[in-house]
């Protein structure tokens, strides 16, 4: 499993990629509103490392703990490993101090 992330602003929802199986939620982690989006890469979309075919995928927006938008993607090789991307998704935990 491979565990990446970005800081905003961000460039076009996952959604608008054509993913297959694509699902997406919000939901609160630990006390910040996410998005999460769960999807399959289509193998036509010119996937180079197999190992990185499913993707669980979140978004934070700004906010006091939060500074900057912030995006988190686990991406795994079988749909098997989607429930410990997701639990690993949901462990996040933003410092409770402000600046």
């Amino acid at each position: 499993m491979t565990i990446s992330s970005e800081t905003g602003p961000f460039g076009p929802e996952a959604k608008n990629y054509g993913y297959i199986n694509f699902r997406e939620s919000e939901k609160t982690i630990d006390g910040e509103n996410a998005k999460v989006a769960i999807y399959e890469i289509p193998e036509l979309k010119g996937l180079i490392d197999p190992s990185k075919k499913y993707c669980v995928e979140v978004h934070f927006d700004t906010s006091e703990r939060v500074h900057s938008e912030l995006g988190l993607l686990a991406c795994f090789e079988t749909a098997d490993d989607e429930p410990l991307a997701i639990q690993i998704i949901e462990s996040i935990k933003f410092d409770s101090a402000t600046k």
